[in-house]
């Protein structure tokens, strides 16, 4: 490990119109010790040898040429390679401020944190209703003290910020144990926990740092898929970890029902039909289920809290509908 580098990790499959600008940000740092590491996972548009050709321009740029295996998977022969103490992410089709790994790494320090986290901006062509949700979120500049005041910030909250790895500045620590689930979309949500768990101190900066290109080709904005319910299989296995780990009533059940909650984008996506999503549905049910009714119910605070749970134990079908209903009226 080299004291004081930042490795910054940058997954790259068929993003070659993005790259350059995205690695031409991050050779701008105001902060010049950084790993700037390339995981070419596969691409078939050039992005290869763009790769190859940006390494020769600054020697802090280490290209990782791998097979196509997926983002988790390029993420963590990101994390294999990484000799700094502390470690971001970035994606290619993204860029960030000049002074964004300076800000979070003198405030992780200031305040002795484990992790800095900061605001971003929405850009690209898709952006313009994502930027109004952006602009909603409640970021202010704090430092989170304690287990249990960052779990319940974080999983009680479950905002986008959050959950999303590329706005933070992680110490390396944080990743002796856990590494990406590989052969999954959603990855980001698999490992949230792992890394918060562990956290005494987080700060947060109201300031954007980072511009997320918003557009139609990326895995995130897809049309829908069976593989995106990879997110409630997450966050199902959240809620059993979080139970493990004596967290707050409230963080098990937004987990739990948020994880459930995920299911009904096969009905909105007129799904419920494939096969292969309804042998899905009933896989994510029972892996509800498995969680336990009796300590669910105990974690649902409230008497409203424990009918969706009976209800989503039941039928998350009839839970929906109920909702709707209720809506409308």
């Amino acid at each position: 490990m080299v004291k004081n580098r930042i490795s910054i990790i940058l997954p790259i499959y068929n993003v070659q119109p993005y790259l350059a600008r995205c690695v031409e940000s991050l050779l701008c740092q105001t902060y010049s010790d950084l790993e700037i590491l390339l995981v070419d996972d596969g691409s078939t548009d050039g992005g290869s040898q763009l790769c190859d050709a940006l390494a020769q321009t600054d020697a802090r740029i280490v290209v990782i040429h791998k097979p196509n295996s997926g983002v988790a998977d390029a993420r963590n022969a990101g994390l294999e390679a990484a000799t700094g103490e502390f470690i971001s992410f970035v994606d290619p089709d993204d860029y960030i401020t000049p002074h964004m790994m300076e800000k979070l790494l003198s405030a992780l320090r200031e305040n002795d944190a484990d992790l800095s986290v900061c605001n971003f901006l929405c850009v690209g062509d898709m952006s313009e209703g994502f930027r109004r949700f952006n602009e909603s979120l409640p970021f202010k500049d704090e430092v989170l003290i304690g287990r249990e005041q960052i779990r319940q910030a974080v999983f009680e909250s479950q905002e986008w910020h959050w959950v999303v790895l590329w706005n933070k500045l992680y110490r390396r620590q944080l990743f002796d144990a856990a590494r990406f689930q590989t052969g999954k979309i959603c990855e980001d949500e698999f490992i949230l926990h792992e890394i918060i768990l562990p956290c005494n101190r987080i700060v947060c900066l109201s300031e954007p740092l980072y511009f997320y290109e918003r557009r139609d080709g990326s895995i995130t904005h897809s049309t829908f898929k069976v593989q995106r319910l990879d997110g409630a299989e997450a966050l199902l296995r959240r809620a059993g970890d979080l139970m493990q780990n004596g967290c707050s009533h409230s963080s098990v059940y937004m987990a739990a029902i948020s994880g459930i909650n995920h299911l009904k984008r096969i009905f909105d996506a007129g799904m419920q039909n494939d096969p292969a999503c309804r042998a899905r549905y009933a896989q994510l049910l029972a892996q509800f289920r498995r969680l336990g009714l009796f300590r669910l119910l105990k974690h649902a605070d409230g008497l409203g809290h424990k009918a969706v749970v009976l209800l989503a134990y039941i039928s998350p079908k009839l839970m929906w509908a109920l909702r709707g209903s209720m809506k409308r009226e």
